[in-house]
């Protein structure tokens, strides 16, 4: 395996769980069940809005930009938040020019503040 995929694929897991110095092991489907589940209670809806709870800033789009390539893809958001409709509709609502697929940094500081709940900010 490529060297920047492996550390794309290290940074991920610290960002979502956390770094630590014991390596996080899977030995059952029931533990991937409770990661999972774990994942989605750091993400839900609320009316329109979306809480997000990471390790990292959820109002810093580097903290999305997984691969540092200057975009958010919908994948990368998956890797954070779960596979589910819900990271998906938040993907489509940070997005605003539809046919690239991609949030760009001008996109999501335009829509985080006023779709992410932590990142509202009260005048």
């Amino acid at each position: 395996m490529d060297n920047k995929v492996v550390f794309v694929l290290l940074s991920c897991v610290c960002l979502v769980y956390g770094c630590s110095k014991k390596p996080i092991i899977h030995e059952s489907s029931a533990q991937d069940m409770s990661i999972s589940e774990e994942r989605e209670k750091r993400f839900i809806k609320e009316g329109s809005h979306y809480r997000v709870q990471l390790q990292e800033d959820p109002c810093s789009f580097r903290t999305y930009d997984i691969d540092r390539d200057g975009t958010i893809t919908q994948e990368e958001l998956f890797v954070l938040l779960g596979t589910n409709r819900v990271t998906e509709a938040l993907f489509n609502d940070l997005e605003i020019v539809r046919e690239d697929g991609v949030i760009t940094p001008e996109e999501f500081d335009s829509k985080v503040t006023s779709t992410i709940l932590e990142c509202i900010t009260s005048d």
